[in-house]
């Protein structure tokens, strides 16, 4: 697919192990209460200022040069540390600015932000026993299956589909991924103080009963509350 790159690995494996230790340990700062439960890590901020976040921990450096694109001035970071889960990840577009603005009073700001323009998917900690919890990217009428693989990251475009089949371990899938985005400077300088996040660790919930938008026991991000 023209939309998609795919490298096999993407660090050395001195930066991979240093980044490895780095975000256990992120984990491990955001999750002393609930370690058993999936959780999610946010940071957001213009390009220029997004490694300062990271700046105290080993690793994040080099790997953010590897997949920021220098054409995107906004970054969203997430972390996800995912549990097992029958149900994977729905088939859906990334659209973190837009699910945030849409609660505010920034409604048609949000409206010019729908998707992504670029987003990348790394995966750190793919656990041994991982059986399943592929990547399905869909593009138009064709789809690519992508395996999950410690060192590998994937590129595409911001508004393509994509879902993650069914995650059966006993330990934690982990991925960083960023959405990149071209935000006009007035645009931002008006959302920034919504959308500058230095680090928020989040617990991913569970659907209670099944509904029209939702299945029982799908992840629940907190943004779709």
């Amino acid at each position: 697919m023209k939309n998609i790159e795919i490298k096999k690995e993407l660090l050395t494996q001195e930066n991979y192990n240093q980044l490895s230790l780095s975000v256990k340990k992120i984990r491990s700062e955001g999750c002393s209460e609930i370690k058993t439960q999936s959780m999610f890590y946010i940071n957001c901020d213009h390009k220029k200022d997004i490694k300062k976040h990271f700046s105290k921990y080993e690793g994040f450096e080099t790997y953010l040069d590897q997949v920021i694109q220098d054409e995107y001035n906004v970054v969203i970071h997430n972390i996800l540390f995912l549990k097992k889960n029958q149900k994977g990840i729905r088939r859906h577009v990334n659209s973190t600015i837009f699910d945030i603005l849409k609660k505010s009073t920034l409604g048609d700001i949000a409206e010019k932000y729908i998707a992504p323009d670029f987003q990348s998917i790394f995966y750190l900690d793919v656990p041994a026993d991982l059986e399943s919890g592929n990547l399905i990217i869909h593009e138009q009428d064709s789809s690519i299956t992508v395996s999950a693989e410690n060192n590998k990251c994937v590129f595409m475009s911001g508004g393509l589909e994509h879902e993650v089949t069914e995650i059966k371990t006993e330990g934690f899938r982990t991925t960083l991924f960023t959405e990149q985005y071209k935000i006009d400077p007035a645009d931002w300088f008006v959302m920034k103080k919504l959308m500058i996040d230095q680090g928020s660790m989040f617990e991913i919930g569970l659907v209670d009963e099944s509904s029209d938008d939702y299945q029982k026991g799908e992840y629940l991000m907190p943004y779709d509350k």
